[in-house]
């Protein structure tokens, strides 16, 4: 499941509720500051979450 969107890989959630990177099905976690990862740990991956950005 690899679906990229402007050059960036997009993120998308289990059915655990887990979001997981496209790429390599890596689970991605937020730092100690509540910050989301801009590339996978795992793959280096560029991410995209921007299906979780309010609709316009």
């Amino acid at each position: 499941m690899s679906e990229w969107k402007n050059g960036k890989c997009l993120v998308y959630e289990d059915r655990h509720g887990n979001t997981r990177c496209g790429v390599c099905c890596a689970a991605l976690f937020c730092d100690d500051n509540g910050d989301m990862p801009d590339t996978c740990p795992c793959c280096g991956a560029p991410l995209d979450y921007s299906i979780y950005s309010p609709a316009e």
